[in-house]
């Protein structure tokens, strides 16, 4: 059990038979992440998808403002029955709650390509500290650092490897 925005989460983890890489699945497929496409997947059988990232980051973008609003408002002291410290938790409750689901949808429809594909190998580009000291002007930072990448990635692997497929980590 361990809080969660203001609530308490029931945490179970079960122990399952490690996973077999499948053979039988000759095909390589490559993921390269960004800001309006969250991934972009390619297959060396010629298939391709985009997944777009535009409600997460237009979900992320609105909780910012309504973070900083409320965070605004209760530091000056002022009586507003809207800004107080659970509605902060209730918006944080939603956005991580939406930001999850979306990541699950997403990394679920990419090991079912993946899978579609007979790809036995998932590459992911990888860059470490990419979003550190990144200058790409102000509204592309902005976007670009609050997207949920390495979310999205441990959902990508844990998929993957319940599914048999080997991933490898390219710069």
């Amino acid at each position: 059990i361990k809080p969660y925005h203001g609530r308490f989460l029931f945490c179970l983890t079960f122990e399952e038979p490690e996973q077999v890489i499948e053979t039988s699945m000759p095909y390589t497929c490559a993921i390269d992440f960004g800001i309006d496409n969250f991934a972009a997947i390619v297959c060396d059988d010629g298939s391709s998808a985009i997944y777009k990232g535009g409600a997460v980051l237009s979900d992320t973008q609105w909780f910012h403002k309504q973070k900083a609003k409320y965070v605004s408002i209760l530091t000056k002291g002022h009586k507003n029955q809207y800004a107080t410290s659970a509605r902060l938790k209730d918006l944080s409750f939603h956005h991580a709650n939406f930001t999850k689901d979306q990541c699950h949808k997403i990394s679920r429809s990419i090991i079912d390509f993946c899978v579609e594909h007979q790809a036995g190998t998932l590459i992911f580009g990888v860059n470490p500290l990419w979003k550190q000291n990144s200058r790409i002007g102000k509204i592309n930072n902005q976007k670009f650092v609050s997207m949920p990448i390495a979310f999205l990635r441990t959902m990508i692997t844990y998929k993957a490897l319940n599914a048999g497929i080997k991933i490898i980590e390219q710069e």
